[in-house]
């Protein structure tokens, strides 16, 4: 088992920040269908919260009126981008114009960042999920203060993850002990209902696409799925 990549840690102090984590992969060894396993955090640094929950709810009006997607549907990347003719009301073309504007809104939050890191599965089981874990989490403590004036100056890690996610209070003892040393982690993570977190659902987006560009399914080897890769690849260079 071995790290694949992840965004530079540059090991600058940051300011208070609230870290969505999603996941795309499994943890399994001997019979599973995938080879990696991705985590993919958008990190919202606290103060810009309130512009950003207002960016993402713009968003998802642009979308009910322009392609009907309902405001309130809740975007799973694995079925929206998946291979139904018709998954929310909407056909496959008008989904994957759904996922570059929401890149596209994604890449302009204020104050945020994202970082990912993948995990090639040499084996299965807890070791993967805990070396995906420290991995991402060390280098989002790294992340740099950011210079704006009204930064927050107050230092501190809080996790949120979709609670179907394999949350890392067991047996990553050592990550949260390694954590709470460097007085990065305020609160343990804990999980919310993705239905009810657009940031989720875009962390969702974003680890599924951090995923496909690894581990490409029949969709992302086409050109419509290529584009919108292209796009991703495009946001993580200048958002990490």
């Amino acid at each position: 088992m071995g790290a694949v990549d992840g965004s530079r840690a540059r090991g600058e102090d940051g300011g208070m920040r609230v870290v969505f984590v999603d996941e795309s992969g499994d943890v399994g060894g001997i019979g599973s269908p995938t080879r990696h396993f991705v985590l993919v955090a958008l990190v919202v640094e606290h103060i810009s919260w309130p512009a950003v929950n207002a960016e993402l709810r713009a968003m998802r009006e642009r979308l009910s009126r322009s392609l009907g997607l309902r405001p309130d549907a809740e975007i799973h990347a694995s079925e929206f981008l998946g291979g139904s003719e018709s998954h929310l009301g909407l056909g496959v073309r008008s989904r994957f114009l759904a996922a570059h504007h929401i890149l596209r809104t994604v890449e302009k939050l204020p104050g945020v960042r994202v970082v990912k890191f993948a995990v090639r599965k040499d084996g299965g089981g807890a070791a993967i999920l805990d070396t995906a874990w420290m991995g991402l989490l060390r280098q989002v403590a790294g992340l740099p203060k950011p210079e704006s004036p009204t930064s927050c100056p107050s230092r501190g890690l809080v996790i949120i993850c979709d609670h179907h996610s394999r949350l890392p209070y067991r047996p990553s003892r050592t990550m949260l002990d390694e954590l709470a040393a460097s007085e990065e982690l305020l609160e343990l993570p804990f999980g919310r209902d993705s239905a009810d977190s657009l940031v989720l659902q875009a962390a969702d987006l974003m680890a599924y696409l951090a995923k496909q560009a690894i581990e490409p399914n029949s969709h992302f080897s086409k050109a419509r799925g290529r584009t919108l890769l292209r796009q991703w690849e495009r946001l993580m260079e200048r958002m990490t």
